[in-house]
């Protein structure tokens, strides 16, 4: 029978060798961690507060929205300058905000509405802005554009403006014929 002896990796002298770096390894690893569990890493975030917590969800950006039938339910739509569009829809406003500035969107004369195949309305929608495609951020319900709504006054009589005086056009002249040609 014949048997070969295997030979280590490491000579028998540098063993020790590996056994000092193993041990200088865990060392410099229990002095890298916290001294606690209670004590925190010097470089993690900040503890937030119940409060701070419950201040966050009250300044939380409304639900996202979609808008059904998009094709058919849009009636208005007002832009706001080049960062989304007011949309009228089923009798309710929306607001769309775009990720980039919309080229265009502000004097837009007509704008598209992108909703794919479910003719939906919503973030995973686009803008079509003078053959620019704009890519939206967010979808949800709003207010009115500012300067659309129309405050509610109390009708009483001193609210009540006075009936305005009847005036007659003025005349409109005829227009004058050519001269005739002959």
């Amino acid at each position: 029978m014949h048997t070969t002896k295997r030979k280590s990796i490491l000579p028998a002298g540098n063993a020790s060798l590996l056994a000092l770096a193993a041990a200088i390894g865990m060392t410099l690893a229990a002095a890298s961690w916290p001294a606690s569990a209670a004590d925190p890493p010097k470089d993690a975030p900040p503890e937030v507060s119940e409060a701070d917590r419950d201040a966050m969800k009250e300044d939380a950006r409304p639900p996202q929205a979609s808008i059904p039938f998009a094709q058919r339910s849009i009636t208005n739509w007002v832009p706001d300058g080049r960062k989304g569009v007011y949309i009228r829809a089923q009798g309710r406003w929306y607001y769309a905000r775009v990720v980039q500035p919309c080229i265009g969107l502000d004097f837009a004369t007509a704008i598209g509405f992108d909703t794919g195949p479910m003719s939906t309305f919503d973030r995973y929608s686009y803008l079509l802005v003078d053959g620019d495609r704009c890519m939206l951020n967010s979808v949800h319900r709003s207010t009115p554009p500012p300067g659309r709504a129309k405050p509610k006054l109390p009708v009483t009589p001193e609210a009540t403006p006075p009936p305005a005086a009847e005036s007659t056009p003025a005349p409109v002249p005829a227009p004058e014929s050519p001269p005739p040609t002959a």
